[in-house]
């Protein structure tokens, strides 16, 4: 397992959360990406509704479950495939669904 998959396997068992269970069903209903630089979990969705799984084709809005490891590489497989990103920060206790638009959360995080 590498470290940023590992990281994230950790953080859901604090949370008391089975990441088998969380990873199965990203791998089934969204997308998982582990390189030795970051891991990332989401799914497609659309802006006004983010809590509902669409076909990619109909999607315009990426919701990031989970990511660990270089910020500056997590969106760059997505920057040019959706409108939106959205995020919870439910590990740091905040519920509140942010949402930007790709192209510019993109060009923020790459002037890090």
């Amino acid at each position: 397992m590498n470290q940023h998959a590992k990281k994230a396997y950790e953080e859901y068992q604090r949370q008391g959360v089975d990441f088998e269970k969380i990873l199965s069903w990203h791998l089934c209903f969204g997308f998982v990406v582990s390189t030795s630089e970051h891991f990332v979990m989401g799914y497609p969705c659309i802006h006004s509704n983010t809590n509902e799984v669409v076909d990619m084709d109909n999607a315009n809005t990426l919701f990031i479950s989970y990511a660990c490891g270089n910020i500056k590489k997590i969106l760059d497989p997505f920057h040019d495939k959706f409108k939106y990103v959205a995020f919870q920060r439910s590990f740091k206790g905040l519920h509140r669904v942010t949402k930007y638009e790709t192209k510019k959360i993109h060009k923020k995080v790459l002037a890090l």
